[in-house]
């Protein structure tokens, strides 16, 4: 096989979904994403942006994953935002958070969510991830796991061990020059494979990401994917799953065409990680929904909505 395809392969592992990154205007235009966004100044002097939406005891703070970006909650925060507070933060580098060289990796990211909670002196807070952002709300619950009552992964990263070998294998073709030199037809394929069929509502993340090319901080976005890719690599969670207590609800669509990495894994299915990932927790239930891909809170909403719904609401039993 050569280089050109397997680095299409690789490519189709990316969730590359990103609103270029502004501080001007810090707020979505078009009904496409109607959060107005703020910012917060974190200690470290970050720039933090976020949507704030509803009310309620309990907090939903939603992590986007690779690529993304806020927006890729709407369909969930419309929903949710009727019974609790959601709040959904662009990471460093992603949406309108600005990039920072200083923070590009997901231990960095971690540190990020948990002094974003800290500023805002968030309470009842349910951390949900997706994708890599399933493995920065691992992360960051194993880091501080007192500051969070409940964990919702979706399709999350993390539930895939990776060798030595395999993770060589991505340095070789995960570069900076292979994201800068995508093409906007393989960018569309390549968000596409995200869904089993790709919806019209999320054609407005595809725009963003075609856009960002035209971007200045482009260049910056080009080498934070490489680093945060090679930063899941190097910072595996699976075997540290089985000492966490908090109660966890496991999301995966059936039809996800990212996990497993069909290269390096086609002898495994979805259903496959999603079982022995989920064994390790405690207290985790698993939930495959038919029909969806790997943008399962978007593409099997109803389900994922109602399924949090019911797990938040639910009042927590700390265990030690």
């Amino acid at each position: 096989m050569n280089r050109i395809l397997i680095i299409l392969l690789i490519l189709l592992q990316l969730n590359c979904v990103v609103k270029p990154t502004m501080t001007k205007n810090i707020s979505f235009t078009g009904a496409s994403f109607p959060y107005a966004e703020k910012i917060v100044i974190l200690d470290n002097q970050l720039k933090i942006a976020f949507s704030d939406t509803g009310s309620g005891e309990n907090t939903i703070l939603f992590i986007h994953g690779l690529g993304s970006y806020s927006a890729a909650w709407k369909k969930n925060i419309e929903s949710l935002s009727a019974d609790f507070r959601c709040i959904a933060i662009d990471l460093p580098g992603y949406g309108l958070s600005p990039y920072s060289e200083n923070c590009n990796t997901l231990p960095e990211y971690a540190k990020v969510v948990q002094q974003f909670i800290s500023t805002l002196k968030l309470k009842n807070v349910t951390i949900a991830g997706h994708s890599m952002g399933g493995q920065i709300a691992v992360m960051s619950v194993l880091e501080n796991p007192n500051i969070f009552n409940k964990l919702v992964l979706l399709a999350p990263a993390g539930f895939e061990k990776f060798s030595e070998k395999d993770k060589k294998w991505f340095e070789s073709i995960i570069t900076k020059e292979a994201v800068k030199n995508t093409t906007p037809e393989r960018t569309r394929f390549n968000f596409q494979v995200n869904f089993v069929n790709f919806p019209s509502d999320a054609q407005f993340m595809l725009d963003d990401r075609l856009k960002l090319s035209e971007n200045p901080d482009f260049d910056n976005y080009c080498s934070l994917i490489p680093s945060c890719v090679l930063s899941m690599l190097d910072n595996p969670v699976f075997d540290s799953m089985s000492v966490m207590s908090i109660e966890t609800l496991i999301i995966f669509g059936a039809e996800d065409k990212l996990i497993p990495n069909k290269f390096l894994h086609s002898n495994l299915s979805v259903q496959n990680i999603a079982e022995s990932g989920s064994e390790q927790f405690k207290r985790g239930k698993l939930v495959i929904i038919p029909e969806s891909g790997h943008f399962v809170q978007w593409e099997g909403y109803k389900i994922v909505n109602e399924q949090i719904k019911s797990f938040v609401k639910v009042k927590s039993v700390k265990t030690k």
